[in-house]
């Protein structure tokens, strides 16, 4: 593959980090394989009861109602009421138990930082005194419990990566989570990576069969596709993901505590959303769990089953409350970019075209860059960025291997956009069409060649109401001379509705035709074609154009274009 790397703020003024993830390769591997480094590994019991000063810390806290008159007859989160100090014992907070002052919260986390310097090498008091301060939103004393940590060295970098990723610092927290798994006891390693719960039931029927050791190919893969930008160091998804289950490891000592336990539904929430962010209990209604949305707005892992390929990746970023969901705390809104692939074949290569229109999105002065990427940690494609344009064009020239292609974009205020596709290679032998351009056509003449046509490529496959639509695409594998046959249809609705070929072959269809043919000379191995087409009596809807070519000795190859007319 060639294209432009990141090496330097002059060439990488996103901000991409590609190059260190190439490095922390080994890294990930380890920590997905959980190899047997754990043999010689410390041990931690880190499914043991809690006691002493820790047990009664929390057994108080969360067990004891408050003296009047700190009680008041109802505590309700949802109404702003702290009850527990705004953690996610608060689900619990009804009618019956008071809600916790500022001096009660401090009290309690005193008393838990007090368990640490008491016996300062013992793993579960230094975890409940971080863990408490995360959730309590004391980010900044968490990570100094954490960078303080005595005891087992993976333990620590668990809870440092607990700490950094709820400070808003998921590159830090990637790398404590990375070296914690790759030293973990392989049971708790296995736990906290699963990702079962955010598969498609396609794959999870696949998933559940394999042992720990036989999921860490899989799982490169899917925390991948599932990396929200590549142009951001690190996979700030992926540290969520650990957060959430290593937060559920924490939490039973604290249900056992109340005399209660997870049930694996919400555990499996949990996973999939995050802690809850609502606990509206209304008459004949269920419990909502996230009316806010606040703790998963964006869904980033793909919608389809990896299982069908690179072919069918696709996904849904807005998702509904039983999908994957997360809200970056580093950059967002994030957004949705429209935009137009299309694939052609340069000597044995690949070249893609991409485009995105930012005109209707709500960014404000952004830089974009195209990311190409074939397999977990390889990018070895980054054109970019662009600013202040538009409509971003990109043409990248690509090993003939199916690849991720990923537009984004990020303003100044860190608002972020993405577009992202996955691509299979051209077929490199016998007749073969490429993927077909939609162009502006408001230029009166025709592209002669791709370089022209790339020029006037929509960044959209939804088109605004236009008389004409310009197409371009290209021909290979046929002699020159060779007659080759060309057959256009254009459906809807679920019949033809062609109306006419306007220009570029001198052809004019009746209206309604439901495919238009001719037959012409190729050029040469590679048949360059465009055409417009009228649209003028089209209603807006969906739309499928369909070129079927025929070559003299036989062969047919098919190209497929979708796309949106509005009204």
């Amino acid at each position: 593959m060639t294209g432009q790397h990141p090496a330097s703020p002059a060439t990488n003024p996103l901000g991409i980090g590609l190059a260190m993830r190439r490095a922390g390769m080994i890294a990930l591997l380890a920590s997905l394989n959980w190899i047997p480094a754990q043999a010689h590994a410390q041990v931690v019991d880190w499914n043991e009861r809690l006691e002493g000063e820790v047990y009664s810390t929390i057994f108080r806290y969360y067990t004891s109602p408050p003296r009047p008159p700190e009680m008041i007859t109802e505590c309700l989160a949802d109404e702003g009421d702290i009850c527990y100090g705004g953690d996610h014992e608060d689900q619990g907070c009804f009618d019956t138990v008071g809600c916790r002052t500022e001096a009660q919260i401090i009290r309690f986390l005193e008393r838990l930082k007090r368990a640490v310097i008491e016996e300062p090498g013992v793993p579960y008091p230094i975890a409940h005194a971080v863990y408490a301060h995360t959730r309590l939103r004391r980010t900044a004393t968490a990570v100094d419990l954490a960078m303080e940590c005595a005891s087992v060295g993976w333990w620590c970098d668990l809870l440092r990566g607990l700490a950094h990723h709820h400070r808003g610092m998921p590159e830090r927290a990637e790398e404590h989570f990375r070296r914690g798994l790759g030293g973990a006891d392989p049971k708790l390693a296995c736990r906290l990576a699963g990702v079962g719960e955010l598969l498609t039931r396609h794959d999870r029927d696949s998933y559940d069969d394999l042992d720990c050791s036989a999921r860490t190919e899989f799982e490169a893969r899917f925390w991948w596709l599932a990396d929200p930008m590549f142009s951001m160091p690190g996979n700030d998804r992926w540290t969520e993901h650990i957060s959430r289950r290593f937060e559920l490891v924490l939490h039973e000592p604290i249900l056992w505590v109340q005399r209660g336990e997870h049930p694996r539904r919400h555990e499996a929430s949990v996973v999939r959303r995050g802690q809850n962010d609502s606990w509206s209990r209304k008459p004949g209604r269920p419990q909502e769990q996230w009316a806010g949305k606040r703790a998963a707005r964006y869904r980033f892992t793909p919608a389809s089953a990896l299982a069908d390929g690179l072919r069918a990746l696709s996904y849904e970023l807005d998702g509904g409350l039983d999908d994957e969901g997360y809200t970056p705390a580093t950059y967002g809104p994030f957004l949705e970019l429209p935009a137009q692939f299309a694939r052609f074949r340069q000597a044995d290569s690949l070249l893609v075209a991409a485009a995105t229109d930012l005109s209707g999105i709500p960014l404000g002065t952004s830089r974009t860059v195209l990311i190409a990427s074939d397999a977990p940690e390889s990018f070895p494609v980054v054109l970019g960025p662009v600013s202040e344009r538009a409509r971003p064009v990109f043409a990248a020239v690509l090993n003939a291997e199916p690849v991720v292609i990923s537009i984004e974009s990020m303003d100044d205020n860190r608002a972020a956009g993405r577009a992202r596709r996955g691509l299979l290679p051209l077929s490199s032998d016998g007749l073969v069409v490429s993927d077909v351009l939609l162009l502006d056509a408001s230029d009166a003449e025709l592209p002669e060649n791709r370089d022209e046509a790339l020029a006037l490529m929509f960044g959209k496959t939804t088109l605004p109401p236009v008389d004409e639509v310009s197409t371009y695409w290209e021909v290979y594998g046929a002699e020159e001379g060779q007659p080759v046959q060309i057959a256009i249809s254009l459906t809807g609705g679920g019949r033809g509705i062609l109306t006419r070929i306007l220009r570029g072959v001198g052809i004019l269809a009746e209206t309604g035709a439901a495919e238009v043919s001719w037959t012409e000379p190729a050029s040469g191995s590679v048949h360059p074609m465009a055409l417009a087409l009228d649209l003028s009596r089209l209603d807006a809807g969906d739309y499928e154009l369909r070129i079927n070519v025929l070559a003299g000795d036989g062969n047919r190859a098919t190209t497929i274009r979708s796309f949106r007319l509005e009204g």
